[in-house]
């Protein structure tokens, strides 16, 4: 699954670029709206309408922490991390690990943040 990081419009279409680097062209793409007739026992295409647009999907982006509470088909996810928690945030928002793409091959162990006040009341509970 690749994201589109960057899109210019250049004339009539889009040059976008994707998240691995690759540079794609997009270009405008017309639909028609027909109808068929039968004349004289051929059929006929009538071009009722038609409608021209730039076929990109609309995509939005949402900070860790205002995604907390929600629940998402697809995460796109980089991984960097600055405070407590906020990894396991970010990992939990996927509804499954299909839809879940971290953008980096590794995970640093410094971005696996816990709060020391979680780690005292851990090992403060007797088992």
């Amino acid at each position: 699954m690749s994201l589109l990081l960057v899109f210019l419009f250049v004339g009539l279409g889009v040059i976008g670029l994707l998240d691995d680097g690759i540079k794609i062209i997009v270009q405008p793409y017309t639909w028609e709206i027909v109808e068929y007739d039968v004349n004289n026992g051929k059929l006929i295409k009538n071009v009722i309408g038609s409608y021209t647009q730039i076929p990109l999907k609309l995509a939005y982006a949402i900070t860790v922490h205002k995604s907390q509470g929600q629940t998402f088909s697809k995460v796109n996810l980089n991984p960097y991390c600055f405070c407590e928690g906020q990894l396991y945030v970010a990992l939990s928002r996927a509804s499954n690990s299909k839809g879940l793409y971290i953008k980096k091959r590794y995970i640093n162990d410094k971005w696996l943040m816990t709060s020391s006040k979680v780690i005292a009341f851990y090992n403060s509970i007797e088992c």
